[in-house]
């Protein structure tokens, strides 16, 4: 029985992603579905972003 691989998705995907998700042209369950990445994974991605886009605000301004 072979065992299924885990994806490991590179940064430049994940910006990518995360800027479709964004954009909002498709819901996240479609563009999910043409990017073969769950829905889940979306939100966890968009997170991340939106935190490391407030420390690097908090970082400018000191």
């Amino acid at each position: 029985m072979s065992e299924k691989k885990r994806n490991i998705f590179t940064v430049q995907f994940r910006a990518k992603v995360v800027q479709e998700a964004i954009r909002g042209d498709k819901s996240l369950n479609e563009s999910g579905s043409v990017l073969c990445v769950y829905s889940a994974q979306f939100g966890l991605w968009k997170k991340e972003r939106s935190r490391n886009l407030r420390y690097e605000a908090m970082a400018e301004t000191t």
